[in-house]
């Protein structure tokens, strides 16, 4: 086959993607139209022509760009000869579809098992002693129900890639490792147990050593994946109540509210009475870590230590606006019977960290957590731990309910078992990769999950954009017409911008469609056609949104696989990276008009150019020309020394000699005497 044949059929199936490259608004076009040419560049077919051309940007990125095509060379070698012409609109193209993308919601259930497969993927089954296969997976649970109940589920709208890329993530003072080791003679220790998660709360541990040995744990722990987010916390706060009511002088929790209080008893009127009458009088007793000074906050740390080393068995509580007298008598009286509580309110955020230091605890940055059976259960005793709304206290049973749960604590706790220290520096270890992984997961724009999710949105944006401008136009004709003659020439000039951008917008859909059938060029022996078909089928009947297309189809109805059964994950950077290759290839495939023959219609236009080029050529050669010098010569510097001119001195001395010596007077005197006398005048 011909170059130019086969140049020509590239052309005509990429047509599409040529065709509606256009940039918004038609301020950078990729295809530009000859206005003074429209009557004239008529085909045989009646159709107008439109000559490609690419800006110098444009050209400039091509010389970068490697594709394995067969005139990919010689496209290039034009691209480089012709640099110069017009605009185009790939970049703007690139940017919107980037933009896009951004905007695309997430499938959560894709996300979760990226990261989950990620995770256990990436841990080495053979360090951690992993037998069974429940270790690795026990881990990446563990840092997907910690990221879940940290970042993804905090917010109640769909998250989208922006949002998940604007929340970075930081584990600094919110996470605390507990390595517990288990003592195979302490009958009271379930062996089974691998790790233990506590939300919202803070474990205070002043003695390792002496607390290994008085371990009490449930065999009902922690969170379940199929419930909601208020059973999940309660189910988290009532197994660390439970470990309170049994250890309550070695495990203990700090308590984080950030509501008002509002406490419902019996004593509710007077005790808003008395509190009234007290406010002002104890405003003074109450605690504020407000520093004014280094030395200041430093002499509050070491006070603030003595205090809770002294009383390390209390509960604290923090909360981070006021309480009145009548919650804490409430806290102090009713609940704690056989328990301390220190109270901290009126607390600042950015304090927590310094609370923490206070108790001496290790933060690491990272974090583990563990999915269990949790117990469906309202009520618990004692301790409540979280963020909340309203608490009731019943003072008959000593119990309280947990009534509105506002929002999550950033706070996690883990405990992580082993029978050995070997094995349990290797759980703690491979806990710390997997949240370090999870957290590139979350961070990472480009390795988010989309599959072919992204293609639907961008497309349903833009049908949903170009209706409402459609609409708009109808509606703006409507008013036109209505209106008088005068007004006649502005609507014309607002359909004729609103027809741009309809256009832009339907160039971007059949763009965006196209594009994963030129990817498919070299595979030509498979139906394009149904392909399209199922793509729009899809799309329609919203069937399924996580697609891939089946390069191995067997018939007709496998052209479309779910990469999730596969065991494929496609990113959201290979998504990226596929349309930009496909946008580069069509922007080097808009310089081949340069190479093909041009029509017939065109010859008479370039001869004419000839012509004229060669009239201007040989006025230039008629018109007299002026010498001028190319170039200047630059003479040498003449180099004088004392020899030189003493030999310069002496010469002349002797040519005076010579030139006064008798001999040499004589002759010229001789000489003066012929030219003096004329022999035709002698008589």
């Amino acid at each position: 086959m011909d170059t130019n044949d086969l140049i020509l059929n590239v052309i005509g199936s990429l047509y599409e993607i040529v065709k509606s490259c256009y940039g918004l608004n038609a301020q950078y076009q990729m295809l530009v139209n000859d206005e003074n040419a429209k009557n004239d560049d008529i085909s045989d077919y009646g159709n107008e022509t439109q000559t490609i051309k690419l800006s110098k940007k444009a050209s400039e990125i091509l010389k970068c760009i490697k594709v394995e095509h067969v005139f990919s060379n010689i496209v290039k070698k034009s691209v480089q000869m012709l640099e110069s012409i017009c605009h185009d609109g790939t970049n703007t193209l690139v940017l919107l579809i980037y933009s896009l993308f951004r905007e695309c919601d997430i499938d959560l259930k894709l996300l979760y098992n990226t990261i989950y497969s990620t995770i256990n993927t990436k841990l080495d089954d053979n360090i951690i002693n992993n037998d069974n296969n429940s270790i690795v997976s026990n881990i990446s649970k563990l840092c997907l129900e910690s990221l879940k109940s940290l970042y993804i589920e905090r917010n109640d709208k769909q998250l989208t890639v922006l949002d998940i890329m604007n929340n970075r993530i930081s584990f600094q003072d919110q996470i605390i490792i507990y390595p517990r080791l288990i003592l195979s003679n302490n009958p009271s220790i379930n062996l089974n147990n691998e790790s233990i998660l506590h939300i919202n709360s803070f474990i205070i541990d002043n003695n390792n050593n002496n607390r290994i040995n008085k371990i009490n744990i449930n065999n009902n722990n922690n969170n379940n994946n199929n419930n909601n987010n208020n059973n999940n916390n309660n189910n988290n706060n009532n197994n660390n109540n439970n470990n309170n009511n049994n250890n309550n002088n070695n495990n203990n929790n700090i308590i984080f509210i950030n509501e008002i209080l509002k406490l419902k008893s019996n004593f509710e009127k007077e005790g808003i009475t008395k509190s009234d009458n007290n406010n002002k009088e104890n405003e003074k007793d109450k605690t504020k870590l407000i520093f004014h000074s280094a030395q200041e906050r430093t002499e509050l740390l070491q006070y603030e230590k003595l205090i809770l080393k002294n009383k390390i068995i209390n509960n604290i509580i923090l909360i981070f606006k006021s309480i009145d007298e009548y919650s804490k008598s409430l806290i102090y009286n009713l609940i704690s019977n056989n328990t301390n509580y220190l109270i901290f309110d009126n607390v600042q955020e950015q304090h927590i960290k310094i609370i923490t230091r206070s108790f001496g605890i290790s933060v690491i940055n990272s974090i583990d957590s563990t999915i269990r059976d949790g117990i469906n259960d309202d009520l618990f005793l004692k301790n409540f731990v979280g963020k909340c709304g309203e608490i009731t206290f019943y003072n008959s049973d000593n119990k309280v309910k947990l009534c509105n749960l506002k929002t999550k604590s950033p706070l996690l706790s883990v405990e992580i078992y082993g029978s050995s220290n070997h094995i349990l520096r290797q759980r703690v270890g491979s806990y710390v990769t997997g949240m370090g992984i999870g957290k590139c997961c979350l961070e990472d724009l480009f390795i988010l999950p989309s599959a072919c999710s992204p293609e639907f949105s961008i497309i349903q944006s833009l049908l949903l954009n170009s209706k409402h401008q459609s609409e708009n136009n109808e509606k703006n004709n409507d008013s036109s017409s209505s209106s008088s003659s005068s007004s006649s020439s502005s609507s014309s000039s607002s359909s004729s911008t609103t027809y741009i951008d309809k256009e832009v917008y339907q160039a971007l859909i059949r763009s965006i469609e196209t594009i994963p059938i030129t990817l498919l060029s070299n595979q030509s022996n498979k139906p394009i056609l149904k392909i399209l078909d199922s793509f729009y089928c899809n799309f329609k009947d919203d069937i399924d949104k996580i697609i891939g297309i089946n390069l191995f189809s067997k018939g007709e109805d496998d052209f479309f696989l779910n990469p999730i059964n596969n065991g494929i994950f496609e990113t959201y950077r290979s998504k990226f990276q596929t349309f930009r290759f496909a946008i580069d290839i069509v922007c080097l495939l808009l310089k081949i008009d340069q190479i093909i023959q041009p029509n017939q219609l065109h010859q008479n236009q370039q001869q004419q150019q000839q012509q004229q080029q060669q009239q201007q050529q040989q006025q230039q050669i008629s018109m007299p020309t002026i010498n001028k010098k190319e170039y200047i010569e630059f003479k040498p510097m003449e180099i004088s020394t004392d020899a030189m001119e003493r030999e310069k001195i002496e010469n002349t001395k002797k040519q005076n000699e010579i030139f006064y010596s008798k001999q040499q007077v004589e002759k010229r005197e001789r000489i003066d005497k012929n030219f003096k006398t004329n022999p035709f005048t002698q008589k």
